[in-house]
């Protein structure tokens, strides 16, 4: 079920669409952990994607805490390391709100247009992809939600249901696998 979803997410933003959220994302990480540099911790993590691991000599615990107020989700490895990870949905007062979190009330807090005119990608090239991806037409053509709705209709006529066809024992089990797949997600 998680695949399916995934799928459809993929069919939904086509390659550039997907290309553009991991630019994205993976620019905000920069920023962020720039940000935390420059409020004196370091970032131990050198080539990065979306996810870093800052040292905080004794502080990781009392870091958690502030961050679970401010209902922010944060890795915490040991006394001395936490680990963050930044996804499509982080934006900009997320970014704030993490330094705010990192930083004391004397600290000036960094700024997000500056930094971003400083960061430098830090992913290596033997890292980086350099061939075309999600090349089959579906991945061009569904990206209205009406379109992908429509699709989805489309296959779902194709698919075997009680009210065309009888399916055999065994059906209970599939839909218990469904509801058990969609837990994670809910």
């Amino acid at each position: 079920m998680l695949a399916i979803i995934a799928g459809f997410y993929a069919i939904y933003h086509g390659s550039r669409g997907l290309f553009l959220i991991s630019r994205r994302v993976h620019r905000y990480s920069q920023i962020l952990a720039k940000g935390i540099e420059q409020l004196g911790y370091s970032i131990l993590t050198q080539h990065f994607f979306d996810t870093f691991v800052i040292h905080t000599p004794g502080k990781a615990r009392g870091i958690i805490n502030k961050a679970q107020e401010a209902k922010i989700n944060l890795r915490m490895i040991d006394v001395d390391h936490l680990a963050i990870s930044v996804d499509e949905t982080t934006d900009r007062d997320i970014i704030r709100t993490v330094w705010h979190i990192f930083s004391s009330p004397t600290d000036d807090q960094p700024v997000i247009n500056i930094l971003d005119t400083q960061v430098v990608d830090c992913i290596p090239q033997h890292g980086m992809r350099h061939k075309p991806i999600l090349k089959h037409p579906v991945f061009e053509k569904f990206h209205s939600e009406t379109g992908l709705m429509r699709y989805l209709r489309r296959l779902a006529r194709k698919d075997i249901a009680l009210d065309r066809s009888m399916i055999p024992l065994g059906s209970c089990t599939m839909k218990l696998n469904a509801a058990t797949e969609m837990l994670a997600i809910s």
